[in-house]
């Protein structure tokens, strides 16, 4: 019952997963911020934060 890499794998790839999407997140509320739509990126981290 060894799965040592098989775990380690999985929890790199939540990592990755959970990184790119703060990543994105970041992305679309600098965007709106810079637009002058503040409480629409509020909405959205909001939004990508309860997923």
């Amino acid at each position: 019952m060894k799965k040592p890499v098989f775990w380690n794998s999985i929890a790199i790839y939540l990592l990755l997963y959970n990184n790119i999407l703060l990543i994105i997140s970041l992305i679309i509320a600098l965007k709106t911020v810079v637009e002058g739509k503040g409480s629409f990126g509020s909405d959205v981290w909001l939004s990508l934060i309860h997923i």
